[in-house]
């Protein structure tokens, strides 16, 4: 099974890890994808083909309810992206975390958060849990189980990860991020 995160360090010694999301059956994006298409598409057939020959002007309504059909053509193209390419990266700096979603042609918004110390969990049931609490469990289990990661910032502030994972997974990620953060001498014990 192939891991779908990946971990990797900056040039500025950063740590950085992306999340990747799982892929969606092919006709499901190929569907997402053509609505889209054709809901972005029908505003510029219906100007060019009634609009222009005739000479009216656009009226306020119309081009209202062609503003609202690119806005949803854009958010169905944004799902589409988010299935096919959707990827969620934290970036560990020294003292900062920052987060952002990546959809390859577009990102969202960065979000930043200030720590002095940091620990990786995982979320079962709404409840956060360490990772300490998994040595006993199967290796069929870790496998199977899904989880959200997340992150304790100074002992009280959580962020939570959208892409579930493997909580084999989530160990792997602890087992790598936390020596690597630990090394740089950003948290505290």
């Amino acid at each position: 099974m192939e891991n779908r995160y990946k971990i990797a360090v900056g040039s500025d010694q950063s740590v950085i890890l992306e999340l990747l999301v799982a892929k969606k059956k092919r006709y499901a994006r190929y569907i997402l994808l053509t609505t889209a298409s054709v809901i972005f598409l029908i505003p510029v057939i219906i100007i060019l083909v009634l609009f222009l020959p005739s000479g009216e002007p656009l009226q306020f309504g119309i081009l209202f309810s062609f503003i609202i059909s690119w806005l949803c053509g854009g958010y169905l193209f944004r799902l589409y992206l988010w299935n096919t390419y959707g990827r969620e990266v934290y970036v560990f700096g020294t003292r900062k975390l920052t987060y952002y979603a990546n959809y390859r042609l577009m990102k969202d918004r960065y979000k930043e958060w200030s720590y002095s110390k940091i620990d990786i969990y995982y979320l079962s049931n709404n409840e956060v849990f360490p990772i300490s609490c998994l040595q006993n469990e199967s290796v069929e289990y870790l496998h199977q189980t899904q989880s959200s990661v997340c992150f304790i910032l100074n002992g009280e502030e959580i962020v939570v990860s959208h892409i579930q994972l493997s909580l084999a997974e989530v160990i792997d990620i602890y087992s790598q991020c936390i020596p690597s953060l630990y090394n740089k001498r950003w948290i505290a014990n």
